[in-house]
Parts: structure tokens; sequence; C-alpha cells
């Protein structure tokens, strides 16, 4: 991720409307373990992805 990227996040239940996901160039999912969570919030979903945009842009 070291072009300059734009991210758009959608609700929990409803992710992003139709229009945005095919305008959409790259679509990521978070891999998650086996567990009982079926998603993760918006903000935690935020954070993880800011999270590893900076450490693969510090690498």
């Amino acid at each position: 991720m070291r072009n300059p990227v734009a991210w758009a996040f959608g609700n929990e239940g409803g992710g992003l409307s139709n229009d945005l996901e095919s305008a959409s160039t790259r679509q990521i999912h978070i891999p998650q373990a086996d567990t009982p969570v079926e998603s993760l919030n918006v903000a935690a979903a935020v954070a993880v992805c800011l999270f590893e945009q900076n450490r693969q842009r510090l690498s």
C-alpha cells in the first residue's frame, strides 16, 4: 500500500452500497480466526486497516 489509498467502510450489517462497491478498484477482507464473532465493528476494522497500511509504509 505505497500508492495513495482511499478507504471506504460500510456498516456492520449492510456493508458498502452497490454503487460504491462497483466503483472501487480493490476490496479487502479482514481474516478472522474460527470464533463465534460474525464481524468486527467499523471502528475496529478501521484500526486494523490503518495499522496495516502504516506497517507496510514503514517497512
